[in-house]
């Protein structure tokens, strides 16, 4: 999961913003303890440190953002494509063009990165 992506959706879970050294420890290390009300772990990435890990085994091919620039509106989105079908094509074109930008895949709330084995 997307460090940014997750940031831009913090909107729903305020309790979580208001805990200060909680939720500076996730927006500056992608660490989050209180996952599920405190009963998980979980760690968010960007996209550096994602493909630092993999480094000296694999060779970074391409990254792709799955929500893209959706992530902070996807109820409206989902609304979109429902009621207008016009711009739902229009939209899922522009995502299909966009959606392997790095810029774009840090910004989801979830991106693949794709890469071949050393």
């Amino acid at each position: 999961m997307g460090k940014f992506g997750n940031i831009t959706r913090f909107y729903r879970w305020i309790h979580e913003v208001k805990d200060t050294s909680h939720f500076k420890r996730f927006y500056l290390q992608g660490e989050d303890y209180q996952w599920h009300g405190g009963k998980g772990y979980a760690h968010f990435f960007e996209l550096d440190e994602l493909k630092s890990l993999f480094k000296n085994k694999a060779k970074f091919l391409e990254c792709v953002g799955l929500e893209g620039l959706a992530t902070p509106a996807q109820e409206q989105i989902n609304k979109m494509a429902k009621k207008e079908p016009i711009a739902w094509k229009n939209w899922l074109e522009m995502h299909h063009s966009l959606c392997n930008n790095p810029m774009v895949a840090e910004f989801s709330l979830h991106f693949m990165v794709i890469e071949k084995k050393i």
